[in-house]
């Protein structure tokens, strides 16, 4: 997809600007969580997908891959399990053209969903440390999931309004920040083609039927690191022959937080 290049799935028509940030919105297919996905020329269904989606922590989303497996191949994918652990590859050849790779992610978190609704997540899985833990997808991988599907869908059902071939990616163990290179350890880019351009998505809180898009760096990770502070003990009636650790943590932490608002 080119800047300036119309997008077109049936009555949907958006136009990308020649370079930077931008918002597309969406008049054609709409996408409702927990509903069907339709648009207004009719049967582009991913039923309910959002709320069926499997919940499974990091390298343990067994059937949620499972679940795409068979979601993909009636549409003509050729479908490759187990690639990197849990990952998913859907290859669907269309003729001369671009390599085009979508991507998704897969697995869940292990935190309690408390929305009360009626499709909340109930599911218990076995954490990192061996623990049972509530899982849920509280970072809307249960959303990309059901978007990439939706997509895949249209671009299976329209092969003759375009030539190529569309490259299918759903990763798992995104929250582990591995998932991605256990699957080019795996051998992605030698057992698939090399794709010309890779499309990732994420969802965020944007006005609804509305997209952002932008090329290069345009979200955040997080890292972490050990930082040891060394006191020094003391009696209690001697504090300025001591160092208070605990205190010297308080400054850092206050200190580091103040470099955000400078920037």
């Amino acid at each position: 997809m080119r800047p300036g290049e119309v997008i077109h799935p049936k009555k949907a028509q958006c136009r990308l600007p020649a370079s930077g940030w931008g918002l597309l919105n969406l008049k054609g297919g709409v996408v409702t969580a927990g509903k069907e996905w339709t648009d207004d020329g009719g049967a582009y269904e991913v039923h309910s997908l959002k709320r069926r989606a499997a919940k499974a922590t990091r390298l343990q989303e067994h059937r949620t891959a499972r679940q795409v497996a068979e979601f993909l191949r009636p549409l003509g994918f050729e479908v490759t399990e187990n690639v990197g652990g849990t990952g998913v590859v859907g290859l669907l050849r269309n003729g001369d053209g671009p390599v085009v790779m979508l991507r998704s992610d897969l697995d869940a978190l292990p935190v309690r969903e408390d929305t009360g609704l009626a499709y909340a997540s109930t599911v218990r899985a076995t954490g990192a440390d061996g623990q049972e833990v509530p899982v849920m997808h509280a970072c809307g991988h249960d959303m990309h999931i059901t978007c990439l599907l939706g997509a895949a869908t249209l671009l299976a059902e329209s092969a003759g309004t375009w030539s190529g071939t569309l490259l299918a990616v759903f990763q798992p163990a995104e929250e582990l920040a591995r998932g991605a290179q256990d699957m080019v350890d795996d051998g992605l880019f030698e057992r698939f083609p090399v794709p010309d351009v890779v499309l990732g998505q994420h969802v965020a809180p944007l006005p609804a039927g509305t997209i952002a898009y932008g090329s290069g760096p345009i979200m955040a990770a997080t890292d972490t690191a050990n930082v040891v502070l060394h006191g020094r003990g003391g009696h209690g009636s001697r504090p300025e022959s001591t160092i208070d650790p605990v205190l010297m943590a308080a400054h850092v932490i206050t200190r580091l937080q103040g470099i955000i608002p400078a920037r």
